[in-house]
C-alpha cells in the first residue's frame, strides 16, 4: 500500500488568486471599480475574488484573459491551487482531531508487526495510514462501515470490533488479488474430497487449499491472529459469484485448522446467510450470551458439518462404541482407515471427552501447522 503524504511541513495560508489580480490592478492603474465594470460585476464581487472569499468562475477566467495577459487557463490553475490548499488546511486540522481516536486503534503495532500498515510513532501518520488501510475518509466514519454492525453481539469476554474489522479488512485487501472462477456449487460439492485429502500433506498445505478452492470461486485468505479478535475464520460473500474465507493462524493445529476450514465450508455448503459476515469465534457459539438464536443454530449446524465431513459419524460412532483402546496404534489405524489426520482422531476424542486434552497433547499426536500466512 502507498502512502500518502501529510502536508505539515506547509503554511497554514492560501494565496488566493485574488492576490495577483490585485498586483495586476496596481501594474495597470486600475482600481476594483474599474475591473466591476469591464467585467460586468459588482464592485463586492471583485472584492470577493481579490480576499479569496469568491471563486475564479471559468466564464471570469475568460473575462480577465481578454483584459490581462494571462490566459483562461492560467486563472483556473490558480483558483484549483488555492482551493485544494485550502483544503488541505482543513485537512491538516481534521487529522489532529481524529489523533484523538487512535487509543482505540490499540491493534496498530501488531499490524505494523505483520506489515498491514507503515509503521510509525506519529499520530497524524497513523491516522492517515487507518483511514488507507480501511478505505475511509474519516477514522469517524468507521463505525458506519458495513461489517462493523456484525460485531455487535459479544462473547463473555468482549472481542475488539476495532481488531476484528482489522483482520476482516486485510483478508479482503488481499481477496481482492486472488483470482477465482466464478462460484459454483456443483464444483464445491465435487472438490469436498480433495479438500479433505489436504489434512495428509505435510507441504505446501495452503497453496494446494488456495488453489482448489479458487476453481469453485472461494478465495480463501490466512492470516495471523489479533489480539483481541477471539475469531479462527469468516465467512463472507463479496459477490454472487466470490466467496471469501479468511483463516486465523492461531493455535494452527491440525484438528483446530481443519476444522475451523470446514466449519467456514459448511455456512456455504448449508446456504446459510450471504447478506452478513459469519464469524467463527474460539469460544463455543453457546458461550455467546447474546448470539441470537438463528445465528446460534447456524454455528451448531456449521459445526456439525465440519465434524461430519472430517470424520464419518457412523465410522466414529463404532470407534468409540466398540473400543476404550485410544492409544496411538488405534487411532492411528483409525485415522488410516477413514483416511484422514491423526491429530484430528486426537482433537475430536479430546473435545468429546473421551480422553483428557492432556492425553491427547502429549507428543506429537495434535500435529502443529507451519503456515507463511498472508501479509
Amino acid at each position: 500500500m502507498a502512502d500518502k503524504k501529510i502536508f505539515y511541513g506547509e503554511s497554514d495560508y492560501a494565496v488566493p488568486p485574488g492576490e495577483t489580480l490585485k498586483e495586476l490592478l496596481e501594474y495597470y492603474h486600475m482600481t476594483q471599480k474599474d475591473l466591476a465594470a469591464r467585467l460586468g460585476m459588482t464592485c463586492k464581487t471583485v472584492n470577493e475574488i481579490i480576499k479569496g472569499k469568491a471563486p475564479v468562475s471559468p466564464k471570469t477566467a475568460l473575462a480577465l484573459e481578454n483584459i490581462f495577459e494571462p490566459e483562461a487557463a492560467y486563472w483556473l490553475n490558480l483558483e484549483a491551487n488555492y482551493q485544494a490548499k485550502l483544503a488541505r488546511i482543513i485537512e491538516k486540522k481534521q487529522i489532529t482531531k481524529e489523533t484523538e481516536h487512535l487509543d482505540k486503534y490499540s491493534c496498530y503495532a501488531e499490524m505494523a508487526k505483520y506489515g498491514w500498515v507503515p509503521a510509525t510513532r506519529k499520530k497524524e501518520e497513523k491516522v492517515v495510514n487507518l483511514r488507507n488501510f480501511f478505505n475511509v475518509g474519516s477514522l469517524e466514519y468507521f463505525p458506519d462501515l458495513p461489517y462493523a454492525s456484525n460485531f455487535r453481539h459479544a462473547l463473555i469476554a468482549d472481542p475488539s470490533v476495532i481488531a476484528l474489522a482489522a483482520w476482516l479488512q486485510q483478508g479482503e485487501n488481499i481477496c481482492r488479488r486472488i483470482e477465482t472462477k466464478p462460484f459454483s456449487f456443483k464444483t464445491l460439492k465435487s472438490i469436498i474430497p480433495k479438500l479433505r485429502t489436504l489434512t495428509l500433506c505435510t507441504v505446501d498445505i495452503y497453496k494446494n487449499l488456495r488453489d482448489i478452492c479458487a476453481s469453485a470461486g472461494i478465495a480463501v485468505t490466512l492470516l495471523p491472529h489479533l489480539k483481541g479478535t477471539y475469531v479462527h475464520g469468516s465467512t463472507r460473500w463479496l459477490s454472487p459469484e466470490k466467496v471469501h474465507i479468511n483463516l486465523s493462524t492461531r493455535g494452527a493445529h491440525s484438528d483446530i485448522f481443519w476444522f475451523s476450514f470446514f466449519h467456514e465450508i459448511g455456512h456455504i455448503m448449508l446456504g446459510h446467510t450471504k447478506k452478513n459476515i459469519l464469524v467463527n469465534y474460539i469460544s463455543p457459539g453457546e458461550n455467546n450470551i447474546s448470539m441470537i438464536p438463528e445465528e446460534m443454530l447456524m454455528e451448531k449446524e456449521a459445526d456439525q458439518y465440519s465434524a461430519n465431513t472430517l470424520i464419518p459419524p457412523d465410522e466414529y460412532k463404532y470407534f468409540i462404541g466398540g473400543t476404550s483402546d485410544f492409544s496411538d496404534t488405534s487411532v492411528s489405524k483409525f485415522a488410516k482407515n477413514i483416511e484422514i489426520h491423526p491429530g484430528i482422531v486426537w482433537g475430536r476424542l479430546a473435545n468429546d471427552s473421551h480422553i483428557s486434552w492432556s492425553t491427547a497433547n502429549q507428543g506429537t499426536r495434535r500435529t502443529k501447522l507451519i503456515f507463511m500466512p498472508d501479509s
